[in-house]
């Protein structure tokens, strides 16, 4: 019988669990892809749809818009890709954490900027005529863009890191569970070949709880001899006549008288 180890299994479980398809992360990496792309481009492109920070003109480089919107659009856009590519384990890990980074990013860049730009935000002021404008301008370049991003990263660090059972570790434990059918099949049969014991019955009778005690015989049950017996006189055998002795010289005539 084939013994299952423990220490065996988990370490081809741990051996082969490192490879994961790679369909795991395709939807999320495609999706921090576009959010990537959308975040490193919006500074330069969003004056045609009238989205913009001061300066409002478009292609305007500026090294706040690298460190605030290129520079964490291209970590997500490298997590995606990073994250359609694997099938590794730990290569998802990687990937997802980089782009859950460059979310927060996009998130608190903004508040953080006040440290080097003299307590005012370095993104500038938004452009728009009304405050509906101002608010979606902000969702779109930082705060909103950050969460839905952090969002995608997460799951898809949820996905990579859940451990499943492996082939191998199913192999393992089916082969351990038909060893223990097989043996206890083997118990069944060797059971059934024993011969079986048959208890005597019990002398109680079970509907008085007693042990019957033995029936008296009555006498005239007895065989008893209803003839006298007579007495037989003994049988002899009947005399024998001898015969006489023939004389040879006597004649024949006179022979037996």
């Amino acid at each position: 019988m084939t013994s299952y180890d423990p220490d065996v299994s988990a370490s081809r479980e741990l051996t082969t669990s490192s490879d994961v398809p790679r369909r795991r992360g395709a939807i999320n990496g495609l999706l921090l892809v576009l959010l990537g792309a959308w975040g490193a481009l919006i500074p330069l492109i969003g004056p045609y749809f009238s989205l913009a920070y001061t300066p409002d003109t478009a292609w305007t480089f500026t090294g706040n818009r690298l460190v605030l919107n290129i520079l964490p659009g291209l970590a997500v856009l490298l997590g995606g890709l990073g994250l359609m590519a694997t099938n590794r384990r730990g290569g998802g890990v990687f990937w997802g954490w980089l782009a859950a980074v460059g979310g927060a990013w996009f998130i608190l860049g903004p508040a953080v900027s006040r440290l080097w730009n003299n307590g005012t935000p370095a993104t500038g002021e938004p452009v728009g005529s009304s405050t509906a404008a101002q608010v979606l301008t902000e969702m779109a370049f930082h705060t909103g863009l950050g969460a839905l991003i952090v969002f995608l990263a997460a799951v898809a660090l949820g996905r990579f890191t859940i451990r499943e059972r492996t082939f191998d570790t199913y192999t393992v434990a089916d082969e351990a569970q038909v060893d223990e059918d097989s043996a206890r099949a083997r118990i069944d049969e060797t059971r059934r070949a024993e011969p079986q014991t048959v208890e005597p019955a019990s002398p109680i009778d079970p509907r008085t709880n007693e042990v019957p005690q033995p029936r008296d015989v009555p006498q005239r049950d007895v065989l008893q001899p209803n003839v006298a017996q007579r007495e037989v006189p003994p049988r002899t055998a009947p005399p024998r006549e001898v015969p006489h002795p023939i004389d040879v010289d006597e004649p024949p005539n006179r022979r037996g008288r």
